[in-house]
C-alpha cells in the first residue's frame, strides 16, 4: 500500500464517531468494554471540542486516526496560549506502520491549521508504546 491507497478524512459529523477510537479494538485491552462510551461521547463532541482525521484504506477502513482539540478546550488542562492544537491521540494500525501513514495524518493536519489561522501544535509523548509514543 502506498499513499495514493488511503484517504484522509476530516470528521465533521456525529454519525463518523461509529469509526472513531479503532486502536482500542487493535490489541487485547480493558479498552474494548468502553469503545462505545467514548464513541457516544466523541459523536456529541466532534466539530465543537474534538476534531480529527481518519485515514482510510481503498476497502474503506480505518486504518489510522488523529485526534486533537484547540488549546482552549484541551481535554486536559495545560499552561498553553490559545489557538494552539493539542493533538490528543494519533495512531495507525501496526501492520500499516513504517509506510509513511503518520507522516500523511501530520501534513494533512498541518494544512488544515494552516489554513484556519493556528499558531502551532502541542503533541504530548510519552516512553510507553500504547500512548502516543
Amino acid at each position: 500500500m502506498s499513499a495514493r491507497d488511503v484517504q484522509v478524512v476530516v470528521l465533521a459529523e456525529s454519525v463518523q464517531a461509529e469509526e472513531a477510537c479503532a486502536c482500542t479494538a487493535e490489541v487485547p485491552t480493558p479498552w474494548p468494554e468502553a469503545r462505545e462510551a467514548c464513541r457516544t461521547w466523541f459523536a456529541e463532541k466532534v466539530g465543537t471540542i474534538v476534531h480529527g482525521l481518519h485515514l482510510r484504506d481503498t476497502a474503506g477502513n480505518v486504518i489510522g486516526h488523529l485526534y486533537y482539540t484547540s488549546s482552549s478546550r484541551a481535554l486536559a488542562a495545560y499552561e498553553i496560549e490559545d489557538g494552539v492544537a493539542v493533538v490528543h491521540c494519533e495512531w495507525i494500525q501496526r501492520r500499516h506502520q513504517g509506510k509513511g501513514y503518520s507522516r500523511i495524518l501530520s501534513e494533512a493536519l498541518i494544512r488544515r491549521l494552516e489554513a484556519e489561522g493556528c499558531k502551532g501544535i502541542l503533541v504530548l509523548a510519552t516512553d510507553d508504546e500504547q500512548h502516543m509514543h
